[in-house]
């Protein structure tokens, strides 16, 4: 079964970079962009916290949206020593387009699948993507 796992995600992993080509964003930008889209501006902890990406990694990860103008931070106001992180209208308009992209990879990935396997396949990750290792 683990080579099995590794083939499927290998797949799955070729039809994220393909998606992400001429983007600007690396697999890791993704996690915490979706966080910033799905749960809003937050402090830099909570999103290493929400994404598991390492608190170090996060800080080289914003500074690289933030150049690149997706996303920008301001300061906590309850926390003058933290930042608040937000994605900018630009970033999530950019963020739309590779949303509509990554559908797409996840539709052809999950393809071969009747419906009810696909829900099903998408409703098991969700358990396992929200269970604590």
């Amino acid at each position: 079964m683990g080579f099995l796992l590794h083939v499927a995600l290998r797949t799955l992993g070729v039809g994220i970079r393909e998606a992400l080509e001429g983007s600007g964003i690396h697999p890791g930008h993704l996690g915490l962009l979706g966080a910033l889209t799905d749960a809003g501006p937050m402090n830099q902890r909570r999103l290493s916290e929400l994404t598991l990406i390492e608190k170090s990694s996060v800080v080289l990860f914003l500074d690289e949206l933030e150049k690149d103008g997706w996303i920008r931070r301001v300061r906590d106001p309850d926390d003058r020593r933290a930042h608040i992180v937000e994605i900018t209208d630009r970033g999530a308009a950019r963020f739309k387009v590779l949303g509509e992209k990554m559908q797409a990879v996840q539709d052809r990935f999950l393809a071969p699948l009747e419906p009810q396997e696909r829900k099903q396949i998408v409703e098991l990750l969700q358990r396992l993507g929200s269970s604590p290792v």
